[in-house]
């Protein structure tokens, strides 16, 4: 009973939607320390020139960012992490520790598992109005359950 693939998703930066790979950017920081590669805060935003009203809003700035802890800017467009090939490159920068475990993990949810993007945002209030009892690691849920919340959603049940 798998979903069928997400093809939109919502920025971390305005919250609307990205109706579009072609119109999502992923973004990340990262600084040196004794040689190595840390990265910090991989988002998924509107790039600048699809939702131009919001696009200064979007994408990071980077001298505001690199002011933090001299990191700099690392963006690529969505479509680079999709599919096969995508997933790949999301492990590679995790093992580069270009991105931090706890975000590539997010993000392969974000961009791989069907449904979870738009499911993520009602998981506790479903599980607290009973739609599903969790009996999995927090946050990992399988496809049926992702699609009773979002079946849950889409009958206007949250409140």
């Amino acid at each position: 009973m798998d979903l069928p693939p997400t093809t939109s998703w919502i920025c971390d930066s305005c919250g609307l939607p990205i109706e579009s790979a072609s119109h999502g950017w992923v973004e990340w920081m990262v600084r040196y320390e004794d040689g190595k590669q840390i990265g910090r805060n991989v988002r998924l935003v509107h790039h600048c020139s699809a939702h131009e009203p919001i696009n200064s809003r979007c994408q990071h700035n980077e001298n505001l960012e690199s002011a933090k802890d001299g990191s700099q800017l690392n963006d690529l467009p969505l479509d680079q992490f999709l599919g096969a090939n995508g997933l790949m490159d999301i492990l590679s920068e995790i093992d580069r520790g270009t991105w931090p475990l706890e975000d590539g993990l997010k993000m392969i949810k974000r961009l791989h598992i069907p449904g979870y993007e738009h499911a993520r945002f009602y998981f506790d209030e479903a599980i607290r109005a009973g739609v599903f009892e969790p009996n999995v690691h927090p946050d990992y849920f399988s496809q049926e359950t992702i699609k009773i919340v979002l079946d849950w959603v889409a009958a206007g049940k949250p409140q």
